[in-house]
C-alpha cells in the first residue's frame, strides 16, 4: 500500500524490460520485485549580482535516482540472460514501468527511461524470508510521472 498526497493507492505492477539491440530479443518480467524507489530533482542556482534579492535563476540540472529490490531467483534470471547475450550486468540498459491505482480509479503509469544497474547487494540468512538482491539504479534519462516528464514533455 502506498500513500501519494494522503491518498491510499494499491500497487498494481512493476515491469522491467531488457532488450537486445542485435537480435531484438526482449526479456520482460513483472512480479519479481519487493520494492522500487525513485525520485528526481532540478538543482537550480539563484543569480544575485549586487542585489540583495535574486534577479533570476538558472534553468538548473536535472537528476534522477532510484533503487530496486528483487527476488534472488529473478536476479539470477537477469544475470543468466546477460551472460547468454554477452553483456555485463552493469552494461545492460532497460526501461521500468510502474502501475498503480486507487479503488478502481483510472490506472496511473510511471515510466523510467534508460536505466542501468549501478550496484548490487545480496544478503542471505537462515529463516523463512525470501532471498533478495538490492540494486541501486543509474537513470540516464527521465522519470515520467503518469506520462508527464519533468519539463512538460509527454510519452
Amino acid at each position: 500500500m502506498a500513500y501519494i498526497q494522503n491518498v491510499k493507492y494499491d500497487f498494481s505492477s512493476l515491469e522491467l524490460s531488457l532488450a537486445d539491440a542485435t537480435d531484438g530479443d526482449t526479456l520482460s518480467v513483472s512480479d519479481a520485485f519487493t520494492e522500487l524507489n525513485y525520485s528526481d530533482n532540478v538543482d537550480r542556482e539563484k543569480l544575485r549580482g549586487a542585489s540583495r534579492v535574486a534577479i533570476d535563476a538558472t534553468d538548473g540540472e536535472y537528476d534522477a535516482e532510484g533503487s530496486i529490490t528483487m527476488f534472488q531467483k529473478f536476479y539470477r534470471y537477469v544475470n543468466d540472460w546477460c551472460k547468454e547475450k554477452g553483456y555485463g550486468f552493469y552494461n545492460v540498459e532497460f526501461n521500468l514501468t510502474v502501475c498503480y491505482r486507487h479503488n478502481g480509479q483510472p490506472l496511473h503509469v510511471d515510466t523510467i527511461k534508460k536505466v542501468m544497474f549501478a550496484s548490487r547487494d545480496s544478503s542471505n540468512s537462515q529463516g523463512p524470508a525470501a532471498l533478495t538482491v538490492a540494486c541501486d539504479l543509474f537513470i540516464k534519462d527521465r522519470i515520467y510521472f503518469d506520462g508527464l516528464g519533468p519539463f512538460g514533455e509527454t510519452l
